[in-house]
């Protein structure tokens, strides 16, 4: 075993990288290669697509899949992932589309780099007329196994600053003006009750347009906004403009906004301005806005970011730098490596793996099922319930592949890191999505595998 594992690591170490800088927030016709120009005119044409708004959802999507580490594996099963579905669906496109492609004359890309060049990108669409903050791509991101395996731990809308702080530093080490700068990715997008149980945007009704504004909004220097608490249908507490609803509004003279384009604040945003703490399951703070104290340890930075777009743009395309780096280990910035190496660990090759599975034909089911166990690198312990059942799963799918190579005049059809799955299972992985059943005997034409089927005589 060790001695196929050694070789595999002697093959893949790549050496004296050495290629121009890709920044990707510029105009696509700078780039220089062909390939990676190519990709990113495909990923500007589905998220910037207007009918099918995925801006904002590019740059949640990112949040979502770094929070444990930027593995570009998303669990959809999880309610704090809703809405997901169609983003990681156009993340999977773009991958079946580069997959096979080299870029800069030696680099693969993974699903997981996907999902980060994808949010980078939502950042320059938005952002054009406007300042851009500086986005340096860098190869290397290892995808995980399965969705299931992503132990995603998120803040709640509803909680106050030291909710939202401890969640930050736990999960990111970001500081407090890295945790305000980050907030800054809600200046586009929405909420809505289908997805978090909140409804209603922070700047404006579906907005596509990255900007300062969130920070202007959120400081309501001139109280013109006058925030005030309530709770949404699905009773979860927000902070919703009074000028907008004209519930409870000071000024005379008011007319209500449209429902859809009134504008809010969650908790978590309120608490980097004001320090109260929430009293009921539906997360309604302790304090109004105007009795709340001032959260003196971030709202400098709001005041900071609300006078100076620039200044924003800077600090959050640092931090947001972090985020999509966030666990990667390996990673290979083309403007900076030099004598860098590749390992086993960080790239795998599907023709090396496929060589060592070969090697282990002629052993029994379970002895390959251990090589293929490790050589996927599968979270589950092989004498665990789940491993049993993985087993049981790997063993029939594994009598299928066989029988299908034995049918003349058909492909060699060989197995994949979702070997072990069912067929459902197979198919949310590398959808996105729930779709219809498809029958293992198909998986080969899907072409939706972040591995390229692995071809064995079995």
């Amino acid at each position: 075993m060790k001695t196929y594992i050694n070789f595999a690591i002697l093959i893949l170490v790549l050496t004296n990288l050495n290629v121009n800088c890709v920044n990707v927030c510029v105009d696509v016709e700078t780039l220089t290669c062909p390939n990676f120009k190519n990709m990113i005119v495909f990923i500007d044409t589905i998220i910037g697509n207007e009918e099918i708004p995925q801006l904002q959802k590019a740059i949640r999507l990112i949040f979502h899949d770094c929070v444990s580490g930027c593995n570009g594996c998303v669990d959809l099963d999880s309610p704090d992932n809703a809405g997901l579905n169609c983003i990681v669906g156009n993340g999977n496109r773009v991958f079946r589309f580069a997959k096979n492609l080299v870029f800069y004359g030696q680099f693969k890309i993974s699903l997981a780099d996907v999902y980060a060049l994808m949010a980078q990108r939502a950042v320059y669409i938005s952002s054009i007329g406007l300042t851009i903050p500086v986005c340096d791509f860098k190869f290397g991101r290892k995808t995980c196994t399965s969705p299931q395996e992503n132990k995603e731990i998120f803040a709640t809308s509803l909680g106050n600053w030291s909710h939202v702080k401890n969640f930050y530093v736990d999960n990111f080490n970001f500081s407090v003006q890295e945790m305000v700068a980050i907030m800054g990715a809600h200046s586009i997008g929405r909420t809505w009750f289908g997805e978090s149980g909140h409804y209603g945007p922070w700047v404006s009704y579906n907005n596509k347009v990255f900007t300062n504004q969130y920070y202007i909004n959120l400081l309501d220097k001139e109280n013109l906004l006058e925030y005030k608490t309530m709770t949404t249908n699905a009773s979860k507490s927000q902070w919703r403009s009074a000028k907008d609803s004209c519930t409870g509004y000071k000024k005379n003279n008011c007319t209500p906004k449209p429902f859809q384009d009134q504008r809010i604040m969650l908790n978590a945003d309120m608490s980097m301005r004001k320090l109260f703490e929430t009293i009921n399951e539906s997360g309604t703070p302790d304090c109004t806005i105007d009795t709340c104290k001032d959260n003196d340890e971030s709202k400098a930075w709001i005041e900071k970011y609300a006078a100076s777009e620039p200044e924003f743009k800077k600090d959050f395309g640092a931090v947001f730098q972090k985020l999509i780096e966030w666990k990667c280990e390996g990673l290979v910035d083309p403007e900076t490596s030099q004598n860098v190496k590749f390992e086993f660990e960080h790239f795998q090759n599907e023709k090396l793996i496929t060589l060592i599975m070969k090697t282990a034909e002629t052993k029994s089911t379970k002895e390959q099922f251990k090589i293929y166990h490790y050589l996927f690198k599968k979270k589950y312990s092989l004498n665990s319930d789940e491993g049993i059942n993985r087993y049981k799963i790997f063993k029939v799918n594994l009598k299928l592949i066989k029988d299908r190579n034995s049918v003349v005049n058909f492909g060699k059809y060989g197995f994949n890191k979702y070997t072990d799955m069912t067929n459902e299972e197979y198919y949310r992985a590398v959808t996105g999505t729930k779709g219809e059943f498809i029958d293992f005997d198909t998986f080969a034409d899907l072409e939706m595998d972040p591995f390229e089927h692995m071809q064995l005589d079995a």
